[in-house]
Parts: structure tokens; sequence; C-alpha cells
């Protein structure tokens, strides 16, 4: 039986590359085409387009210090990696979610490592901070990895359930 990486490499390899590249390309692309604050509509007070540079985490928080995001990024790394390497067969939606925040940690370490800050252009009018693509990513595989573990503990519990009527 093959695990982790080597079952899982090509779709987890896709996918982290592909947020890469798409986080990337935006972040450029907002950067070289927007001033700095200048905000574009895309739905009139629901979602906007509005450049900013958070060398923060969310709403800003722990303002500058790049040194402990770049430390903890390359820990989470570490982890993500040892648990793709344990990743067992027919685990494709632990893959697929490692892969999201794989590709989505490494995009803002880029702009860490390259700029000091994360640039951050998606703004939801709701009294949300503003974020990005690798943002997405990571958050969307961290919701995959909560719903998976809560349907394996469903079943878990529903076998539990079963072996003891049995008895």
């Amino acid at each position: 039986m093959r695990k982790g990486f080597n079952r899982y490499g090509s779709l987890i390899s896709i996918i982290s590359i592909s947020i890469i590249l798409l986080d990337q390309v935006a972040k450029r692309l907002v950067q070289t085409k927007m001033a700095l604050f200048q905000s574009v509509p895309v739905i009139k007070n629901v979602l906007h387009i509005t450049y900013i540079r958070n060398s923060g985490a969310a709403f800003g928080i722990l303002r500058g210090k790049q040194g402990f995001f770049l430390f903890t990024t390359i820990i989470a790394l570490v982890l993500i990696f040892s648990y793709i390497r344990e990743l067992k067969e027919n685990n494709t939606l632990s893959a697929l979610a490692l892969a999201l925040i794989l590709g989505g940690a490494l995009g803002n370490f880029l702009d860490r490592v390259f700029y000091g800050f994360v640039v951050d252009f998606i703004e939801v009018k709701i009294n949300f901070p503003l974020f990005n693509i690798a943002d997405s990513a990571i958050v969307i595989g961290i919701i995959l990895i909560f719903v998976e573990s809560f349907f394996k503990k469903k079943i878990q519990n529903t076998d539990d359930e079963n072996i003891v009527k049995e008895d």
C-alpha cells in the first residue's frame, strides 16, 4: 500500500501549485494595476477589490511580526508534509484539504519573504477583514478537515452503537 505523498502526490502538487499561481498572479495584478487603498466595486456595497498591505494576521493583529509569521508558517508546513506522508488509502478529502492549506500557506509565505507583508484585496462589505485567494484556500481546507472529522466521528459512533446492539 502506498501512503501519503507517494499516493496523493500528483493531486496535492497540482492543487497546491494552482493555488499558489492563482494567488500570486491575482496579487501582482492588484499591485500593478491599482494604487494602495484603491477600491473598485465588483458588486457595489457588497464585494470590492481593495488593495491593502497586511503586515499582520486577520484584522491586522500582530502587525509587523514577520519573523513570527515566517517561523509559524515553516512549522505548519513541516506538520502538513508530515500529515501528507501518513495519509491512508481512500483519504482523498484529507489530501484535497491539505493541498488547499499548503498552497494557501505558501502563497502568503512568498509575500512575507519577498515583500514583508501580505497583499490582501478581496473586501466583503460586512465589517470583515480583507483577504486574498491564499487565505480562502486555507479556510476552505480547514473547513474540509472539520467536515471530514465530523462525519468520521458520526460513522464511528454509528459503528460503535451497532457493535453494542449486536452483543
